[in-house]
Formats: structure tokens, C-alpha cells, sequence
């Protein structure tokens, strides 16, 4: 008995069938898989050094630490500070970024502090401001924040500055005043390159919470997955560190597939560099 598709079923099965084809996943989960085999089998047939594990070692070490509820609590720790310093820097870089590009005189003035800033390697800023705060979560949290508002500045600035003219002049050629103008066509036509920033800024955080959990890591729960990692290759608990650098890629590929898959729904119909072609 064959079953009959209604007009809904059919547009559901055809967004799916262009949602893999246009993230081409089936094709990098197979490169992946295989890649994972190629490794599991070398370590088997070959053997590895001690400090390097198979992928089935990997997942039993995230498995034992699972069990245990230490990767939870690491998870957390480090989880709470990325999401608190990304959102505290890529707001107020969007912010900043698209009131810059709008206003030049006030986009000249943040530019110049943005132009000398910029070039600073932002971890350097840790140890400074852990002489003020202390090596807290505060500090870390800071460090994060300064760290992903450039690029989110960046790309909000250049987005709105990069607007094309002639549909300003549509607008105001229709009687749209300038507040209705930004809202309606600036913002709008700057959207796609400043989501694209702000996913830079997402995967910036998740290298700065690594880096500032490894200088001067804490112990116990609150040194993170990066403390943690430090700490197992100090003590030779190769296993513990590498369950620590799986989840962290785990963590980072699905929060990163779970905003690109949000922002194409939220803005389809839109070319954008953040969903990526390729």
C-alpha cells in the first residue's frame, strides 16, 4: 500500500533534502568517520605513543569521566565563562560596531582606540588584570569579552558602513525619516556580515576560555576543561586529558551547528557568510 504525501509532508521532506544538501554534512561526517577509522586502526595494528589514545580509548575515558560527574561539573565551569564573556563582548561590539557605522564621527573616534587596541595579543591582558582582580572568573570572564568584541565590532562596522547607497536614497526618497531608514534598510542589509562576526567571536571564545583556564588554572570543578587539561599533562593522566580536548571539540562543533542552523531559520532567504557555502 503505497502511502500518499500531502502538500506539508512534501515541503518538509524538500527543506530537508536542500537543508544536507546545502550544509553538505553527509560528506563531512563521512570524512570524519573516516578519519576516525584510519586513526583507530593505526594505534591498533601499529601501536601509539603512550600520551597519544585511540578514538574507542578516547570515548572510554569521556565515558568513565561522564560516569564520575567531574567532565559535568568541568563542563559547566568553563561552559558558564564562555557564555558570560561572549555575550558581554559580542553585544556590546554589535552595538558599538552598528552605532559606529552609522554615526561617522563617532565611528572616527572608536575606530582610532579599535585601530591601536586591536594588534594587542589579548591573552597578554590576563596577567594584568589578574594583578587587579586576582585570577578569578571575573578576570577570565574580561579576557573573553575583549577578546570577541573585536572581530563582532569589526564586522558590524564594516557591514553597516558597506551598505549600498542607492537603497538609502530609495528610502528617503520615499519620505522615510533616518530612524526608519537604519531600522528598515541599514540594519537589515548589515545583518549577514554581522552574524558572520559574531560567529568569529563564538569560536574566539571558546579559544580564550581554553587559554585563560590554563594560565593560572584553579582546581577542583572550577579549573574547566582547559585547567584540567594542563593539569592531566602535568601528571601524566593522558587519558583525562584528551576526554577533556574531545568534549571541548564535541561542545564547540555542536554549539557552532546549533547557531548556524538558528540563523538560517531565522533569516532564510538571505545569502549569508555565516551558513557558509563550502
Amino acid at each position: 500500500m503505497t502511502a500518499t504525501l500531502t502538500p506539508e509532508s512534501r515541503v518538509g521532506r524538500r527543506e530537508w533534502a536542500e537543508w544536507m544538501l546545502d550544509r553538505r554534512w553527509p560528506v563531512a561526517t563521512a570524512v570524519v568517520l573516516v578519519l576516525l577509522a584510519a586513526w583507530q586502526t593505526y594505534g591498533v595494528i601499529a601501536g601509539l605513543p603512550e600520551y597519544i589514545l585511540t578514538p574507542f580509548e578516547i570515548a572510554g575515558s569521556v565515558t568513565e569521566l561522564l560516569a564520575s560527574g567531574r567532565l559535568v561539573e568541568l563542563s559547566s565551569a568553563s561552559l558558564g565563562r564562555l557564555t558570560a564573556g561572549f555575550l558581554l563582548g559580542t553585544t556590546s561590539g554589535v552595538l558599538i560596531g552598528l552605532l559606529s557605522g552609522v554615526s561617522r564621527w563617532f565611528g572616527d573616534i572608536v575606530d582610532g582606540a579599535v585601530g591601536f587596541t586591536y594588534p594587542i595579543p589579548k591573552i597578554t591582558l590576563l596577567p594584568i588584570l589578574a594583578i587587579w582582580l586576582g585570577f578569578t572568573d571575573s578576570t577570565r570572564i574580561l579576557v573573553i569579552a575583549i577578546a570577541v568584541f573585536f572581530p563582532a565590532y569589526i564586522n558590524a562596522n564594516a557591514a553597516t558602513r558597506g551598505v549600498d547607497q542607492e537603497l538609502v536614497w530609495v528610502a528617503k526618497n520615499a519620505g522615510a525619516g533616518t530612524l526608519r531608514t537604519v531600522l528598515q534598510v541599514v540594519l537589515p542589509a548589515a545583518l549577514p556580515r554581522t552574524v558572520a562576526g559574531i560567529r568569529q567571536s563564538l569560536a574566539l571564545s571558546f579559544i580564550f576560555m581554553f587559554a585563560t583556564e590554563a594560565i593560572g588554572s584553579s582546581t577542583g570543578a572550577d579549573a574547566g576543561l582547559g585547567g584540567e587539561m594542563f593539569a592531566a599533562r602535568a601528571n601524566g593522566e593522558y587519558d583525562v586529558l584528551w576526554a577533556a580536548l574531545a568534549t571541548v571539540a564535541v561542545l564547540g562543533g555542536t554549539i557552532d551547528a546549533g547557531f548556524r542552523w538558528l540563523v538560517g531559520r531565522l533569516m532564510r532567504g538571505q545569502e549569508l557568510e555565516v551558513t557558509g557555502r563550502g
